[in-house]
C-alpha cells in the first residue's frame, strides 16, 4: 500500500514538473515572438547596384525596396531607412548585391570620393554595357535648368533639307536661330534616342575660359568644341548621357550635322 502511494505521489510530482517545463517553454517562446515583432523598415537592394551610384539614381532605377527586419538582426549595423533630401545624392562606396541592406557606412559624398581620388572628379555611374557621351547645348535646348543627373530625356533633331544644309542653321545661344524658308527643315524624334538617362549636367566653359584652355593645351587641358559654332558661348550647358554604342553614333551625328533638342520625360508612371 505504501509503495503504491509513493508511486502515485512521484507521478504527481513528475506531472507538476512537466507542466512547469511546458509553461516555461511557452513563456520563452512568447517572449521570442514578441521580440520578433519589434522590426525596423530599412532599404535593401532589389538588384545589383554598382559602386558610385547615388541613392536617388538607385531609387529611380527601381533598385531599392523597403523591408521590415527584426531589430535584433541589425546589431552593429546602422541601416538606411529611406531616401531623403539629405542622403539622396550620397553615393555607394562599394557595389550592393541583391537583397543586401544599405548601411550608413556604405555612403559617401562626391566630395569625399574626389578627395580620396587625389582631387580628381568622381567616376560617372555608367550602367553596364553603355557609354557616356557629352553634348553641348543651349539652355533652351537642354530643358532650361530642369535637367539633373538621373533625368530621362528623348532627343529631337531639326534636319535641314539638302538645299538648305550649307550653313543655313546656325546655333548661337542667347539669340534666335537663323530662320529657314518654309519646308527647308524637318524636326523629328532622333531614331533610337528615347528614354535616355542623364548622367550629369554642367555649365560649359565660356568663350574666355575656352581661349585660356586652348592656349594651355600643352599641359593636357583642352576645351571641347561646340559642334556647330566651334566657339563656346554663354548659356551653353554640357549634358552627359548614357547610351549604347549604336545610340552614340546617332547622337553624335545629330549634334554634328543637325540641331539637337532634348525633351524631359516623366517617368513617375
Amino acid at each position: 500500500m505504501r509503495r503504491r502511494t509513493l508511486t502515485i505521489a512521484l507521478a504527481g510530482i513528475l506531472a507538476l514538473v512537466g507542466v512547469g517545463a511546458v509553461l516555461a517553454y511557452a513563456r520563452d517562446a512568447n517572449n521570442r515572438a514578441i521580440a520578433g515583432l519589434q522590426a525596423e523598415t530599412v532599404l535593401a537592394a532589389t538588384g545589383t547596384i554598382n559602386a558610385d551610384t547615388s541613392l536617388a539614381t538607385a531609387q529611380q532605377d527601381h533598385l531599392l525596396t523597403s523591408e521590415k527586419v527584426p531589430v535584433d538582426s541589425l546589431a552593429g549595423i546602422a541601416p538606411v531607412h529611406s531616401v531623403t533630401a539629405a542622403n539622396a545624392q550620397l553615393v555607394l562606396s562599394s557595389s550592393l548585391a541583391p537583397g543586401q541592406l544599405v548601411s550608413q557606412n556604405m555612403l559617401e559624398s562626391a566630395a569625399d570620393i574626389s578627395a580620396s581620388n587625389g582631387g580628381s572628379a568622381a567616376s560617372l555611374p555608367i550602367p553596364p554595357g553603355m557609354i557616356a557621351v557629352t553634348v553641348q547645348l543651349c539652355a533652351s535646348q537642354a530643358v532650361a535648368s530642369y535637367l539633373t543627373a538621373g533625368s530621362t530625356v528623348m532627343v529631337f533633331a531639326t534636319i535641314p533639307s539638302p538645299a538648305a544644309a550649307s550653313g543655313a542653321i546656325e546655333q548661337q545661344c542667347g539669340v534666335s536661330h537663323a530662320a529657314l524658308p518654309q519646308d527647308a527643315a524637318n524636326t523629328e524624334a532622333a531614331p533610337g534616342l528615347q528614354n535616355i538617362k542623364v548622367l550629369s549636367v554642367t555649365q560649359a566653359q565660356s568663350s574666355s575660359s575656352s581661349s585660356s584652355s586652348s592656349s594651355s593645351s600643352s599641359t593636357g587641358s583642352s576645351a571641347v568644341e561646340d559642334p556647330v559654332t566651334t566657339q563656346l558661348a554663354a548659356g551653353v550647358v554640357a549634358v552627359t548621357l548614357a547610351v549604347t554604342p549604336s545610340q552614340a553614333i546617332t547622337l553624335i551625328q545629330v549634334t554634328q550635322l543637325d540641331v539637337p533638342y532634348l525633351g524631359l520625360v516623366n517617368t513617375s508612371s
